[in-house]
C-alpha cells in the first residue's frame, strides 16, 4: 500500500526539506559570499536561505543547481529580487524553463560582476 500525504502534510515535508537544505547551504554561502552574509547571524542566514528556497519553489525553480543560484542572487541582490520590473519582464517573456531562466540570470550577473558593464 503506497504511503499518501494530504496537501498540508506534503507542504510541511517540503518546508522541512528546504530548512534542512538551508542549514547545509549556510556555511557554503558564508564562505563564498562573506560581504553579503556578514550582516546576518547564522540563524538569520539560514532563515534567508530558507525564504529564498521557498520563493524559488513558489515560482517553479526545481533543480538543486538552479535553487542554489536563486539563493545566491537573493543574497547578493536582495530578497524578492525576482519581483523587480526588469527581472519580471525577463521571467515572463522567456519560454525557457524557470531553471534555465535562473541559470541565464546567474550567467548574466556573473558577467556583469566580472566586466562591470552591460553586454
Amino acid at each position: 500500500m503506497p504511503l499518501e500525504f494530504n496537501d498540508g502534510q506534503q507542504k510541511a515535508l517540503d518546508r522541512n526539506a528546504r530548512r534542512t537544505e538551508a542549514h547545509s547551504l549556510a556555511p557554503l554561502m558564508r564562505k563564498n559570499l562573506p560581504d553579503d552574509t556578514a550582516r546576518l547571524t547564522d540563524n538569520q542566514l539560514e532563515q534567508e536561505i530558507a525564504a529564498a528556497l521557498d520563493r524559488g519553489a513558489q515560482i517553479n525553480v526545481q533543480t538543486r543547481s538552479a535553487s542554489v543560484d536563486f539563493v545566491i542572487l537573493w543574497l547578493m541582490l536582495g530578497p524578492r529580487f525576482d519581483e523587480s520590473d526588469e527581472i519580471q519582464k525577463y521571467l515572463k517573456t522567456s519560454t525557457a524553463s524557470m531553471d534555465a531562466k535562473i541559470k541565464a540570470l546567474m550567467s548574466e550577473f556573473k558577467w556583469r560582476l566580472r566586466y562591470g558593464e552591460d553586454r
